[in-house]
């Protein structure tokens, strides 16, 4: 599922632009484990997926 909407957003969009949206996939896994599988969710796990999104956030800003 991650792979197919990545496709779809490099397809609409640059790289460089598409690329932040492997962050987001973190934390759709960590949402869909917690709902469909009854993971713990817990604070470092939420922090640890918001430093992801983040850190590719900020790196797609470099030139």
């Amino acid at each position: 599922m991650a792979a197919l909407c990545y496709m779809a957003a490099l397809s609409k969009l640059p790289l460089s632009h598409a690329y932040p949206f492997m962050g987001i996939t973190f934390g759709i896994v960590l949402l869909g484990s917690a709902l469909l599988f009854n993971e713990p969710l817990n604070g470092y796990k939420v922090a640890g997926v918001l430093l992801i999104i983040a850190g590719i956030a900020v790196g797609s800003q470099g030139a």
